[in-house]
């Protein structure tokens, strides 16, 4: 029987001056993953870590430049550029650094536990870890390494040589910046929309795989929300009603997931 996979984030709250501690910090993070998943051979897990000082509201995106003389491509981040307004709205573009950890792992729970329990254990910080949610502002899924990426420094990945998986986070990050690359440079992209979705073949096959390890969660919550969002819709409709005609109306039930009057 497979095991349920999920998605956790490890928070760290601190932030750092030095630059080198966030990064031995980074490092033994991907060891210590390494280590559990070696020593249980049962243990399943993809992990993104990356170190940041710049604040994510600033960053749009990340994407390829090909240098001129030749050579690999470089990955630039585009930047929003301060100016008055954004200072005023969104404060300084730097900060101290920090630390953000995504992670697929199976058996769900335990991994991030030991991984908390282990920073708990050997580092001076502030860390606590979280389930995938739908709460219509930050979920945890695989947008969270799109997240992660574009506003990290340094990233480091586990799990990349794990057949077990269909795709990793290091294949599922490097399709995003073709995507973004292409919405930057490639005009046919934009226009041409067979050629987009031929070109987005791959991102779209990858989305769908990471996507698989939360649709249960995101159904029920979904639905939850819908439920709550009709429910007071009623409420407020049957007010306004009372309001214009005078009348008490009877009571709404819930039944078969629709709103019937009694």
């Amino acid at each position: 029987m497979e095991r349920k996979m999920d998605f956790w984030t490890i928070e760290i709250s601190t932030k750092f001056k030095d630059k080198s501690k966030v990064e031995r910090l980074q490092k033994a993070l991907i060891d210590k993953f390494n280590y559990e998943c070696h020593k249980n051979k049962d243990y399943m897990a993809q992990v993104i870590v990356g170190i940041s000082n710049i604040n994510a509201k600033y960053v749009n995106g990340v994407y390829n430049v090909r240098l001129k003389k030749g050579g690999r491509p470089k990955k630039e981040k585009d930047i929003i550029k301060e100016n008055d307004l954004t200072k005023i709205v969104y404060g300084d573009l730097y900060t101290e650094w920090h630390i953000h950890i995504l992670a697929l792992t199976s058996p769900s729970e335990t991994l991030a536990r030991i991984i908390k329990e282990y920073i708990d254990s050997n580092w001076n910080v502030d860390v606590s870890y979280k389930k995938f949610k739908y709460d219509n502002e930050k979920d945890i899924d695989i947008n969270m390494l799109f997240y992660i990426a574009r506003q990290s420094d340094t990233i480091m990945y586990y799990g990349n040589n794990d057949k077990r998986f269909k795709y990793t986070f290091k294949q599922m990050y490097e399709e995003w910046v073709k995507k973004y690359t292409n919405l930057k440079f490639d005009k046919r992209y934009i226009q041409d929309e067979e050629y987009h979705e031929r070109k987005d073949k791959r991102y779209i096959d990858m989305i769908n795989y990471f996507d698989n390890y939360c649709d249960n969660e995101n159904k029920k919550a979904r639905e939850k929300a819908y439920k709550e969002k009709v429910k007071y819709r009623k409420i407020k409709e049957k007010y306004e009603l009372m309001e214009k005609t005078g009348k008490v109306l009877k009571k709404d039930i819930v039944k078969n997931n629709r709103y019937i009057s009694l």
